[in-house]
């Protein structure tokens, strides 16, 4: 695309170019049999790929669309994110997933570069409470997960192939939820969070501990006929 902005008492020509390619994801997914059906239900697997780049190029005044007379800009963002979730016999459920992002922003010959790198895993079953202990109505659930996070921010000046770093910031966080129904129309539970901050170009480091009660009601004030 091409947008003619007004300089003075003339006309110069912005061009914008968009491209996403290559670009696409696989999804496959499985319901085993025989002896591995016995202990695995289902099977679920992703995976993602792009890689977008975006150009901008500004020319002076009266010129063609296709002369560039000033330095430009190009965004180039490259992502691939797989993902996996099993499903076992039983109601536990296993999940894990992994992201990486790549974004590399060039404005008059010097880039800037972001590289942040994604984890996380996941595990959910439920169970009955001993009787003994205390009388609910259904399961307790249960659900359990970890993620890590790394940004790490570097740029490249004009000229030079050296990435000076300018940031580099990590985070950590495990989290515990337990939930389960107290009545027909009362759901309770408690979570438990740890969250660690670790900025590391600020020599900074926070961490976190988060405990939650809460319950839920819910109300139902008519029925459809």
């Amino acid at each position: 695309g091409t947008t003619w902005v007004r300089q003075g008492d003339a006309q110069a020509p912005l061009v914008q170019h968009a491209r996403e390619w290559p670009s696409g994801s696989v999804v496959w997914s499985l319901r085993p049999g025989g002896l591995l059906g016995r202990v695995v239900e289902r099977l679920d697997a992703r995976a993602q790929y792009r890689l977008s780049v975006t150009s901008i190029e500004q020319g002076l005044a009266d010129s063609t669309p296709t002369t560039s007379a000033l330095p430009g800009s190009e965004a180039r963002v490259k992502l691939f994110t797989p993902s996996l979730t099993i499903g076992w016999r039983g109601g536990v459920s296993v999940g894990a997933q992994y992201a990486q992002t790549l974004t590399d922003l060039t404005t008059a010959g010097s880039t800037t570069r972001n590289d942040q790198e994604d984890w996380g895993g996941n595990l959910s079953f439920s169970f009955r409470a001993p009787r003994s202990l205390v009388r609910l109505q259904g399961p307790v659930r249960a659900r359990l997960s970890a993620t890590s996070s790394d940004t790490r921010v570097c740029l490249i000046q004009a000229g030079t192939t050296d990435c000076t770093v300018v940031a580099d910031s990590r985070r950590r966080q495990l989290d515990a939820r337990l939930d389960t129904g107290l009545s027909q129309a009362v759901v309770g539970g408690a979570s438990f969070s740890y969250i660690l901050t670790d900025q590391q170009h600020l020599a900074s480091r926070i961490t976190q501990y988060v405990v939650t009660i809460f319950a839920e009601v819910n109300f139902v004030t008519g029925r459809p006929q």
